[in-house]
């Protein structure tokens, strides 16, 4: 059986692996092309359905960013299921880094990781996302932060 499935995210059909091969390493089952920014959408979207009361990892409420709610536990359960080279939360938030994303650091969503491709039930659009050459990314200003509850919600597609 192929280990991806059609399913809707927020109304969205999207190919995604099966939430129904949890048990084996995700690493595994997924494709081998499946770029970081992927990866970490299937992260969300297995989080997402399996609906824990305290995920460890979550989309926030308006779909644009994602918040790492549990650091220990996404180091030591999340992590080795997905990405065989990345070993420590510190490798992580650098591949963050070199895919674009900007972390908040202000506001209800301090902390939460976004990027503009990156939105919940839009998976087509994280393979627009690339790595970011040092001398062509753009100096950060945490004044220009975006207010993501003033913004129009995401419609489904």
């Amino acid at each position: 059986m192929d280990s991806t499935q059609r399913t809707k995210v927020r109304g969205t059909p999207v190919n995604v692996p099966s939430v129904a091969g949890r048990n084996q390493k995700a690493k595994e089952r997924l494709p081998n092309n499946y770029s970081f920014p992927q990866r970490l959408f299937v992260i969300l979207d297995e989080e997402e359905a399996v609906q824990k009361p305290n995920p460890v990892i979550s989309w926030l409420p308006h779909g644009r960013a994602f918040m790492i709610n549990d650091p220990n536990a996404f180091t030591e359960t999340i992590m080795p299921n997905y990405f065989s080279n990345i070993k420590k939360l510190s490798a992580f938030r650098r591949q963050l880094n070199i895919n674009g994303f900007r972390q908040l650091t202000k506001g209800a969503d301090s902390g939460a990781y976004y990027h503009e491709l990156f939105l919940q039930g839009r998976f087509h659009l994280s393979r627009g996302i690339t790595k970011v050459k040092n001398k062509n990314k753009p100096k950060f200003d945490a004044s220009s932060e975006p207010n993501f509850y003033k913004m129009p919600p995401i419609e489904e597609e």
